[in-house]
């Protein structure tokens, strides 16, 4: 979903092939694309001039695209977890053979009462497989309070109304593509998008790349031959916005 893969009509009528990366688009060739409308150098912020989608327009792509949301995992209930948790993986394997293996010897050789290791052994994995569990709820309940705080964020957008100027303020989950919207420092970056104006724009990336190194973005396009994952044009959902402000298109929603 990097890159949008879309076919426009040019000035002239002509219908050509447009699969040049989001990220290596100017400003004119990216409302093209998006369908929407991008104020020229005279505004590059965005701030002054009606600008973004209409209202009409946005409630159809809204009704067409669906919610600006990822479709939730399905949950697996606390016993099913903990008998993964228990039975499976090759070590449990081997330990539960084990401990079959010391009580089928229990019973073909009655002699030998002695049963400390298939208990050891048993008690050992279901400790394991408990503390385990107690992790994994522990971090999905940590993923659900994120999750929450993200959909209590509102974002500051702009659209027209009647060719007027209309700044909203609205949740993450009624972003459509083709939508301008405004962040600054502490917020979650809510869709994929290319950003159109910055300053001093610093993007935390960690939740995607593992590092914790703060990234420099930059309003400028970068070439089509560079990694879309790469480009300091773009910023993606879920991010966060250490320092700076910048002005926005989203170009992805969702899944």
């Amino acid at each position: 979903r990097l890159a949008l893969h879309l076919r426009r009509q040019t000035s002239c009528g002509e219908d050509v092939a447009s699969d040049i990366p989001i990220h290596s688009l100017e400003r004119a060739d990216l409302a093209l694309r998006l369908r929407t409308s991008i104020p020229g150098d005279e505004d590059p912020s965005c701030q002054l001039q009606p600008c973004g989608l209409a209202n009409s327009e946005a409630e159809r792509r809204l009704q067409q695209d669906g919610p600006n949301e990822l479709t939730p995992p399905e949950v697996e209930s606390v016993v099913y977890k903990f008998l993964r948790t228990a039975f499976t993986g090759l070590l449990n394997n081997l330990l539960w053979l084990c401990v079959s293996a010391q009580v089928i010897l229990y019973f073909v050789y009655p002699g030998q009462k002695e049963l400390v290791t298939p208990v050891i052994l048993s008690s050992v994995i279901l400790a394991t497989a408990i503390l385990q569990l107690y992790t994994e709820l522990k971090a999905q309940s940590s993923m659900e309070a994120l999750r929450s705080l993200q959909v209590g964020e509102s974002v500051q957008v702009t659209r027209t109304d009647s060719g007027q100027r209309s700044d909203l303020s609205i949740s993450p989950e009624e972003l459509v593509t083709g939508d301008i919207i405004f962040l600054e420092a502490g917020c979650r970056i809510p869709a994929d998008v290319r950003i159109l104006h910055c300053s001093n724009l610093e993007v935390d990336n960690s939740a995607l790349t593992g590092e914790t190194i703060p990234d420099m973005r930059t309003s400028k396009a970068e070439p089509a031959t560079m990694v879309s994952t790469e480009a300091r044009c773009l910023a993606f959902s879920g991010t966060l916005i250490l320092k700076g402000s910048a002005t926005c298109i989203v170009y992805a929603t969702g899944d």
